[in-house]
């Protein structure tokens, strides 16, 4: 990690966990390294993702 700390919006992360061409690796290259920090809100909104499989939830931080 480069000590650089970054907060993050939802979408990015939605973005990473989908899978999602091209924003996916921009939001993971733009994120890699880094010590990010997520709002409350946003951590709902992620667990809120219809689907979540148990990799995505690991992802997530549970």
């Amino acid at each position: 990690m480069s000590g650089i700390s970054i907060v993050s919006d939802t979408n990015p992360l939605i973005y990473i966990l989908n899978g999602e061409e091209p924003l996916s690796p921009i939001a993971a290259d733009a994120l890699d390294g880094k010590q990010v920090w997520i709002s409350v809100i946003s951590e709902l909104e992620l667990f809120g993702k219809k689907g979540l499989q148990k990799k995505e939830l690991k992802e997530i931080g549970v």
